[in-house]
């Protein structure tokens, strides 16, 4: 099945199609359904233009968006942890549920408030593109395990930009939030990071940068570290919350907790 030159097709569900499923300059509107629900072997993978997804959407193969994924309030696209997801620009109000998720070089993923993104046991999110995050601080965008007590990475490749405000980071691995060697911080605000894997590390910048984030939150994690500072990165934080773990901090790298603020009181006598 193609909607190559049909310019906008809205489904209301797709059940149980026995073809491929493809759009080549067009926008698909789906509502529910599964693409593809056969496990007929030549039916490997679907091809999408635009894909918007305003309903509960099961994927039943690998699937790449080569322009635009976008996944509305009220919307859920699941990829049942069997498949990769390549897209090439997403647009996030509702949910995402995948396995190992790509985002593809030079392209972008912007995270809108309420959005939620739940990730399967044991695979990885990787961003090459650019990862932006303008959220309220009220209304977070919420990255988790879609089990519990499980645990994904998120790694951010050389050549990425992350430009974050307003999300939380649940169930990370050891490895942490991963900032590559060669990938930027435009900003790392307000993220909150919580329940990450024991003995590993919250956020893991290798990337040589000097930078202030505002508003961090780290909890505590079982004979782990908050930061992980190498390659010359130099980081400052402020207006944070933190428990009671402490920083793995590579030679000529420095991790610096700011925001205190003593206040010297004079007192007359006869006050």
């Amino acid at each position: 099945f193609s909607t190559a030159g049909y310019g906008t097709t809205t489904a209301g569900s797709i059940t149980n199609p026995t073809v491929a499923l493809y759009s080549d300059t067009s926008t698909f509107n789906l509502g529910g359904g599964t693409i593809p629900a056969s496990t007929s072997s030549y039916i490997t993978s679907t091809s999408w233009y635009n894909l918007n997804v305003t309903g509960w959407v099961n994927l039943g193969g690998n699937c790449t968006i080569q322009n635009s994924l976008n996944i509305y309030s009220g919307g859920t696209l699941s990829d049942l942890n069997t498949y990769t997801i390549t897209s090439y620009a997403t647009a996030l109000s509702g949910s995402l549920i995948t396995g190992d998720y790509t985002l593809a070089s030079g392209k972008i993923f912007i995270l809108n408030s309420g959005a939620n993104w739940e990730v399967y046991k044991n695979k990885t999110i990787t961003i090459n593109g650019i990862l932006s995050c303008n959220a309220s601080v009220n209304n977070k965008v919420i990255i988790k395990p879609q089990e519990a007590d499980t645990y994904y990475g998120i790694n951010v490749a050389s050549g990425t930009t992350l430009d974050v405000n307003g999300l939380m980071i649940k169930g990370i691995n050891t490895s942490g939030l991963v900032l590559g060697s060669g990938s930027t911080i435009n900003k790392l605000n307000y993220v909150d990071f919580r329940q990450g894997q024991a003995g590993g590390t919250y956020l893991n910048v290798l990337n040589g940068m000097t930078k202030t984030l505002n508003g961090c939150t780290f909890d505590d994690i079982s004979s782990g570290t908050n930061v992980t500072a190498k390659n010359s990165t130099k980081l400052s934080f402020t207006n944070y919350t933190v428990g009671s773990n402490l920083d793995s901090v590579e030679a000529g790298s420095s991790v610096m907790w700011l925001g205190e603020t003593y206040v010297t009181i004079s007192l007359d006598k006869n006050e």
